[in-house]
């Protein structure tokens, strides 16, 4: 059977069609041998991560771990050494500022309260005493003084009679003079006399003064002890819930000791821990976002730690609006810190490993697949861009992902 004949020109064409094709398989066989024999080493393009580089606005934030704390929380201590009689309420329960929440016994503080009150009506009982005495003595003074002003004025009066009848010779001048002495003497007494019950009025609101100074001072005794006793009645203080409550029953405690803790749950701030590099672009002021799993809530930093602890610095969040539902006291949260916006930056994905304002290498990749190292000059850093300073060009493609197994290498080949 004979096969009909193909045109002498489609045959032409297909033939030339079958070269390109063998050229261009050729061409690219060639390309890869020329890679290997260069000793340029290739990566697949699924297994790295690229990006852009772009100009535009950044938004520069910081992104830490933390927990909510209660903005307020009271230490309830023991004011005397004591034992754990009765434990009243456990943690966790909300509480009034009256409730009783455990009761604590010490006989030496009965002991010594009912001693303090022995002395206080002892040292009452002496001041009543003394007062009484004082006042006897200075009713004798009184007496004395008037028995005195009587005798002087009677003196005084025979004195003048005396002298009248002198003038008419009816007396004698010795009796005269015996009359005027007597009366001078009873002045002098008199004078006497007075001064004794001003220094004895004097006196007795010393003594006075000294003891009932003596009794208040029994009195605040007593009020300290009676104080102390009243204290073992442990209550809340303030309406709150009863976080932690570290001691057991028939435990000692001594003074100062921590018996409980109270927090007010509505009053709740968070604390997030920020890598010691990234916190000097922290200020007090700058808005936050906590994430607290099931709800977003807002904030501002309102205190930065000066100290670093454990490579972390400190960083309180106050809380703004209404807390939801399920916040409580040692929440696990994620913070996220804006530090500002920038309008136009030349910026791209965060490469791995790298921080803001140092250089580092990174691979860019042309359009030939080729990736060469280029240096580049980090700027400023938020959690998912980093800005360029120099060494790239908006347009230009990087790899971001972790290169550390290519160190020392100045080029790749990016297969498909």
């Amino acid at each position: 059977m004979d096969l009909p004949r193909q045109p002498r020109r489609r045959r032409r064409a297909l033939a030339l069609t079958a070269v390109a094709v063998a050229l261009a398989i050729g061409g690219l066989s060639a390309a890869g041998l020329a890679a290997r024999d260069s000793g340029v080493p290739e990566v697949a393009a699924r297994s790295i991560r690229t990006a852009t580089v772009e100009r535009g606005p950044m938004l520069r934030e910081i992104e830490a771990p933390g927990t909510l704390v209660a903005e307020d929380l009271r230490w309830i201590t023991a004011s005397a050494r004591a034992r754990v009689d009765r434990i009243l309420v456990e943690p966790g329960t909300q509480v009034e500022a009256d409730t009783v929440l455990l009761e604590l016994a010490n006989p030496d503080l009965e002991l010594q309260a009912l001693e303090a009150e022995s002395e206080l009506a002892a040292a009452r009982a002496e001041l009543a005493n003394l007062e009484a005495e004082l006042e006897t003595e200075r009713i004798s003074a009184e007496v004395t003084v008037a028995s005195v002003r009587a005798e002087h004025s009677d003196a005084r009066r025979t004195a003048d009679a005396n002298s009248e009848l002198s003038e008419h010779g009816g007396i004698a001048r010795a009796e005269l003079l015996r009359s005027g002495e007597k009366a001078e003497e009873l002045g002098s007494r008199l004078a006497l006399e007075r001064r004794r019950l001003s220094v004895l009025g004097r006196a007795r609101k010393a003594q006075i003064s000294a003891q009932a100074a003596r009794v208040e001072q029994l009195a605040a005794v007593v009020g300290f002890r009676r104080d102390q006793i009243a204290r073992l009645r442990v209550t809340a203080g303030t309406a709150g819930v009863l976080r932690e409550m570290p001691v057991e029953l028939g435990q000692w405690v001594d003074p100062g000791a921590t018996l409980c803790t109270l927090v007010q749950p509505d009053k709740l701030e968070a604390e997030l821990r920020i890598p010691e590099i990234r916190a000097k672009d922290v200020r007090v002021g700058q808005r936050v976002r906590i994430d607290m799993r099931t709800a977003d809530i807002d904030g501002e930093v309102s205190r930065i730690d000066p100290a670093v602890e454990g490579g972390t610095v400190t960083v309180d969040v106050r809380l703004v609006g209404p807390l939801p539902q399920g916040a409580r006291p040692d929440l696990t949260v994620e913070g996220v810190i804006e530090l500002e916006h920038v309008d136009d930056v030349v910026q791209v994905r965060r490469p791995a490993n790298v921080e803001s304002g140092t250089r580092v290498g990174l691979f860019r990749v042309g359009p030939d697949r080729r990736a060469e190292r280029v240096s580049v000059l980090l700027g400023r850093a938020s959690m998912e861009t980093i800005e360029i300073v120099e060494g790239l060009e908006p347009g230009d493609v990087v790899i971001v992902s972790d290169s550390s197994a290519w160190d020392g290498l100045e080029s790749l080949y990016v297969t498909d």
